[in-house]
């Protein structure tokens, strides 16, 4: 719970609403994917207004295929964040830090 609190500045009661984020795995799910949608917000590749189930509820194919090979000429190293052979302090945007703030500076809408 705090790594979504605090790192990726998701409010309690949101977490409330979808539950089943605390099932999911953080080193295997979570963080891979919330390092992908960083990126592809930080070089304004998709909306900030994401549907926190757009994130998480996709099979691992279905985000590979909406996330990261949708964008793979863009953003090259969209797969290795995904797959995890990039440090999570380096968020891929090229400054060699983790960013400010949490992981994922985004509004999540529950839908």
């Amino acid at each position: 719970m705090d790594f979504l609190v605090n790192k990726m500045a998701w409010s309690s009661e949101m977490i409330a609403k979808y539950p089943v984020v605390l099932s999911l795995s953080l080193e295997r799910r979570l963080i891979p994917r919330c390092l992908v949608v960083k990126v592809l917000l930080l070089k304004g590749l998709i909306s900030n207004n994401m549907n926190l189930g757009s994130v998480l509820k996709p099979t691992d194919k279905q985000f590979l295929e909406m996330f990261v090979e949708r964008h793979l000429g863009k953003a090259p190293q969209l797969l290795s964040m995904y797959q995890g052979k990039v440090d999570i302090q380096d968020d891929g945007d090229g400054d060699g830090g983790g960013g400010g703030g949490g992981l994922v500076g985004v509004t999540v809408v529950m839908g």
